[in-house]
């Protein structure tokens, strides 16, 4: 056999290998095509290294001392990680059930057994017979081949193997495998029985000769279905059926029996959707509840036992917890106190702008006490020259009294500022003032003079008011005074 026949048989048999171990599940119809993406990648690696390679050495051992020489040994290897890599990016996989180093391990010792093991001489037929086992086919094709009868069975292989140029020659019920003859040499030859079977097996599927296990739900519906909706309602639930064949990988069918019950059937057609299909009814019920407006009640549905607690979840306590404790009363007088706070403060702040008003009056009255003195004291004293200058012509030069030295203006005392008296007051008040009220009561004057709103100091209030309070009242005590002066100097 040459290289390049080499290369054929070796992707035919690595496609059979990781099919028959059940590791990959190859698309319909897609084997052959998977094949041929292999011998394009191995061609050249295999026409390297077969003229290099000992015909019946057999050498047991690592996998790096299989072939001989390290550098052989290397680029079966990098040969072998290369298929690997094109199985699991090939779109003609469409799923794959193991890890990549099992798929390497496969692809290994069918490329060792090919290349160290005996081969046939180049130009002699390979017409030997071909041994497929329906379980290597697929889900379908496994389950077609344990519940079709025998005859059925039988003239379905004899078709597949007419169609792929061959002839059935036997079949094993218990293996479940078929053994054909082919007519020619070529190595597409056994990929095409397989695909052939498979077909042969589906139709039967679809001619509902055989019934694959199916799941089904009745569902009753809210409302009746008069029978002229019937005809809208059923294209939509087809479309969604056929939704679920694409996506879901089930075939579904439905029906109505009577005019309230919907009877809803969900057929996988791979092992994996076996596993899977109680999801998917999920979803076809859940479309359909879409569809009609209305929830679905489902009906004779065996129920299912209730799940397993995991291990990491704790069972429930069965001790008592304590009653919450209620806060609320808390809370209520906490408020209650701030309320209060809030009162004394403001209680405070009044009777503190009382204090200072008060403070501002006595003062303003000193100062008006002290002015009236002052205008007294000038009026007297002008009184008394007047008086003296009358009598000077009628009396004798009497002796001159001392003068009287007029009294001292009483000492102007500063007026206390409003954060002095605040001051001095809070001094004054007792220690059980809260630390809120004493802040309040050290920031109101600051607050009170930034705003405008500070008294003016008495000085300034005396000079203003002086001249005006003695324009006022120094005639009125002038003309009040003199007649009773006049005539006590005449006495005298």
């Amino acid at each position: 056999m040459n290289e390049r026949n080499l290369s054929r048989r070796l992707s035919t048999s690595i496609v059979d290998a990781l099919k028959a171990h059940g590791h990959i599940l190859v698309a319909r119809g897609g084997a052959t095509a998977l094949a041929r993406e292999l011998e394009d990648k191995m061609a050249a690696d295999i026409a390297a290294i077969t003229p290099r390679l000992e015909p019946w050495a057999l050498v047991d051992g690592e996998p790096t001392t299989t072939f001989g020489t390290d550098e052989i040994d290397d680029q079966v290897e990098e040969l072998v990680a290369n298929l690997t890599s094109t199985l699991m990016e090939s779109e003609h996989v469409e799923d794959i059930f193991t890890e990549d180093n099992v798929i390497k391990r496969d692809v290994f010792r069918v490329m060792r057994d090919a290349l160290l093991g005996p081969r046939p001489e180049l130009g002699l037929e390979d017409d030997g017979p071909v041994h497929v086992r329906l379980d290597t086919l697929g889900y379908v094709a496994s389950t077609v081949g344990k519940r079709a009868p025998a005859q059925v069975l039988r003239e379905s292989l004899t078709r597949a193997a007419q169609s792929a140029g061959g002839k059935l020659t036997g079949y094993d019920p218990e293996l479940r495998e078929a053994t054909f003859s082919l007519e020619s040499s070529d190595p597409d030859a056994r990929l095409e029985i397989e695909e052939a079977v498979a077909d042969e097996l589906s139709d039967l599927v679809e001619a509902k000769v055989v019934t694959l296990p199916m799941l089904e739900r009745r569902f009753e519906l809210q409302r009746k279905i008069e029978a002229g909706a019937r005809g809208g309602l059923r294209q939509r639930i087809d479309s969604i059926a056929s939704r679920m064949l694409r996506e879901g990988g089930c075939a579904a069918s439905w029906e109505l029996a009577g005019d309230r019950v919907l009877k809803l059937k969900l057929t996988p057609l791979s092992e994996q959707d076996a596993l899977e299909v109680d999801s998917h009814m999920t979803d076809f019920k859940r479309e359909i509840a879409v569809v009609l407006g209305d929830p679905l009640d489902e009906l004779d549905v065996a129920q299912k036992p209730a799940a397993a607690p995991l291990r990491n979840d704790a069972p429930p306590s069965r001790r008592r917890e304590p009653a919450p404790v209620a806060v609320e009363e808390e809370s209520e007088d906490l408020d209650d106190e701030g309320e209060d706070e809030d009162e004394d403060e403001d209680e405070d702040e009044d009777l503190d702008g009382e204090e200072e008003e008060d403070l501002d009056d006595e003062e303003e009255d000193l100062n008006d006490e002290e002015e009236d003195l002052d205008d007294d004291e000038d009026e007297d004293l002008d009184e008394d020259e007047d008086l003296d200058e009358e009598e000077a012509p009628s009396k004798k030069a009497a002796p001159r009294e001392k003068p009287r030295k007029p009294a001292e203006p009483a000492t102007e005392q500063p007026a206390a500022s409003k954060a002095r008296a605040v001051a001095v007051r809070g001094a004054k008040k007792e220690p059980a003032k809260k630390p809120a009220a004493a802040t309040k009561k050290a920031s109101a004057p600051a607050e009170k003079a930034a705003t405008g709103k500070a008294a003016a100091p008495a000085s300034v209030k005396k000079a203003a008011k002086a001249p005006a309070k003695k324009a006022a009242k120094a005639p009125a005590k002038k003309a009040a005074k003199a007649p009773a002066k006049k005539a006590a100097a005449k006495k005298r």
